[in-house]
């Protein structure tokens, strides 16, 4: 069940993607990489619920180059550290009874066990021979009752204030819609 459910996200993000818009009383542009918007994409399947959430570096740790100080490379390992914990990002009904089954993180910069700096992976890209760094979060979560899965709360905007919108997309099975959310409107109902 999980590769139909990892499908239906890798069809709404090659969608999302390939379009550069979301509709919804119109549409909705999000640049290749903009500073204070992040991208949110939601897949729900049965049982299963796929949470991905890509914010800029300069949203998440205040600057987008390799780090130059401890301090930086701190930085990073907190962004990603506040990222691990779905709870900074997302809030589910508590009658779905969601339980997180996984979370991956993708920080760019940061080092592995062996102190040795990760390959930066498709999060990273060139422009104008500047580096947009970017931070991806993927969460996987077993709801016992996935018909009250009605809502989401997107609480990134608390967790990394610089944020300004962040557009979304949404794969389930009461089929898919998207739109942007503003730090005064953080709510998905879907």
């Amino acid at each position: 069940m999980r590769s139909l459910y990892v499908s239906a996200l890798a069809l709404s993000l090659f969608v999302f993607q390939a379009h550069g818009t979301v509709a919804e009383e119109g549409h909705q542009h999000l640049d290749a990489h903009e500073h204070g918007a992040g991208e949110l994409m939601v897949a729900q399947e049965g049982n299963e619920l796929l949470v991905e959430l890509r914010l800029p570096g300069m949203d998440t740790v205040g600057f987008e180059h390799a780090p130059q100080t401890h301090e930086q490379h701190e930085a990073i390992d907190k962004a990603a550290d506040k990222l691990k914990d779905a709870a900074n990002v997302v809030e589910l009904p508590a009658n779905a009874k969601c339980a997180l089954e996984e979370a991956h993180i993708k920080a760019p910069y940061q080092e592995d066990a062996h102190g040795h700096e990760k390959e930066h992976g498709h999060g990273d890209h060139e422009h104008a021979g500047e580096m947009h760094a970017e931070f991806m979060a993927e969460y996987h979560f077993h709801c016992d009752a996935p018909q009250n899965v009605d809502t989401l709360n997107v609480k990134a905007f608390s967790t990394f204030p610089s944020l300004e919108e962040i557009v979304y997309q949404v794969v389930g099975p009461k089929g898919q819609l998207g739109g942007e959310l503003e730090p005064d409107n953080s709510k998905i109902g879907f």
